[in-house]
């Protein structure tokens, strides 16, 4: 079993469920919940070898398994809970954590782009939720997958930036509706995390690497890791944090905190 600092195994007999976990920050919170005690979830929607990541999860001494299914597909949604719940009897912790992004210009955004950022981005993280729910026992804790993008835009990503800030409205509100039937809801807001679709959000640093040498802005002076956000997502699905719903919480390494003025100067030399 690997060992995490602060692993205190307090999602001992937990059934998990983290969607889009076969990579980057869904992978690291299916690895640290695992380590943490809980019978694990493993999802994505057939774009990498799930059953392999389950295997390595359990390698290390988790419990895991893999279950393909496309979260932004609303049938796709009701088998999946279905599977889960026939393979585990519950779910105590979900954390929706599937995501779309799109660059470019609003000129350039096409309604497609616009309606598939949302149904994934947003769309699903209600649908989840709504199918999960009544297999949810008293104590349960929904974890929504956020972004400081939420609070703090940049150009040339509209679709994503509301999606994000709707992430954030859904949140306080399922937290509101659910607080009576004992289900906690709230919101992870991740700044830069070194993963591997960093790129995606940056045409012009192609690769990983390339990120890595970067001096970042974050007070901290690094970007984040999966592992950075898995940390809190273990406390958000623990009895630790029984008294927190509700709550939309940036884990940038300070970056939200920031004057950022000297960003994109090439965006602001567009109106010169």
């Amino acid at each position: 079993m690997i060992r995490y600092p602060h692993c205190a195994d307090r999602l001992d007999d937990a059934v998990a469920v983290v969607t889009g976990s076969t990579q980057g920050i869904g992978l690291g919170i299916a690895r640290r919940f695992a380590a943490e005690g809980a019978t694990v979830v493993v999802n994505d929607h057939g774009a990498n070898d799930g059953d392999a990541v389950a295997a390595a999860v359990r390698e290390e001494g988790g419990d895991a398994l893999y279950v393909q299914a496309d979260v932004s597909d609303p049938e796709g949604i009701e088998g999946f809970v279905e599977t889960v719940v026939d393979e585990c009897g519950r779910i105590d912790v979900l954390v929706n954590n599937v995501a779309d992004f799109r660059h470019g210009p609003l000129a350039e955004t096409s309604l497609q782009d616009w309606e598939d950022v949302m149904t994934v981005a947003l769309r699903s993280h209600w649908l989840m939720t709504k199918a999960a729910l009544p297999h949810m026992p008293d104590g349960a804790s929904v974890i929504n997958m956020s972004s400081v993008h939420a609070v703090q835009t940049d150009p040339k990503c509209i679709p994503y930036n509301v999606a994000k800030s709707g992430v954030n409205g859904l949140t306080r509100a399922l937290a509101v509706e659910l607080g009576p039937e004992g289900v906690r809801v709230n919101a992870i807001m991740p700044g830069k995390i070194l993963v591997e679709r960093l790129a995606d959000f940056d045409t012009e640093t192609a690769t990983l690497a390339d990120y890595e040498q970067e001096t970042p802005i974050d007070p901290v002076g690094r970007f984040g890791t999966p592992a950075d956000i898995a940390g809190l997502a273990a406390y958000l699905a623990s009895d630790e944090s029984s008294f927190v719903t509700g709550a939309c919480i940036p884990i940038d390494g300070g970056r939200t905190a920031v004057l950022r003025d000297h960003d994109h100067v090439e965006w602001r030399r567009q109106r010169d």
